[in-house]
């Protein structure tokens, strides 16, 4: 399948495709080329679909250089993964070291997801509906008291509660 056609075709009418939903691994493969995601509708948890997929040595550190829609799920399962562009309300980051955001941060943002508690993210916009570093996790409704920030932010964990500075 011309995925990379379809993109095209779609766009020239104004639509903008977030991901593709079951298919071959063929399939699968070919479309991630094309800048794809593979789209897990239903309930299954995040932590779940790490666990699921295959580990290879092309997941070490992912960059991305597109933004981040609602809907898209991003893994670097090896390590760290850095977005030279925004992250929507609804799109998920999940990596095994350090999330880098140079955007602003809508969505969810999950780092240390084997748990590495020394794992941090970092953005220049916090305005995420989740946050979490090794499971241990931080809501919108939690943040919300936190001063905005004109200057790059880190989220760490230090004695088993998150922490948010200004880097």
């Amino acid at each position: 399948m011309d995925f990379n056609g379809l993109k095209q075709l779609l766009q020239h009418h104004g639509l903008i495709p977030v991901g593709i939903r079951s298919g071959n691994q063929d399939q699968q493969n070919a479309a991630s080329m094309a800048g794809l995601p593979i789209v897990h509708p239903g309930k299954t948890s995040p932590m779940e679909l790490i666990k699921n997929k295959p580990i290879s040595p092309d997941d070490a550190t992912k960059l991305v250089t597109t933004p981040i829609r609602s809907g898209m799920q991003l893994h670097a399962m090896n390590g760290d993964l850095i977005v030279t562009a925004q992250v929507s309300p609804g799109a998920e980051l999940v990596a095994a070291g350090h999330i880098h955001i140079y955007g602003a941060l809508r969505g969810r943002a999950l780092a240390g997801a084997y748990g590495n508690k020394a794992a941090r993210i970092f953005c220049r916009m916090l305005e995420a509906e989740l946050v979490s570093i090794a499971g241990y996790y931080m809501t919108k409704e939690e943040m919300s008291s936190i001063p905005a920030s004109t200057s790059m932010i880190q989220i760490y964990l230090e004695n088993e509660t998150l922490q948010i500075k200004a880097c």
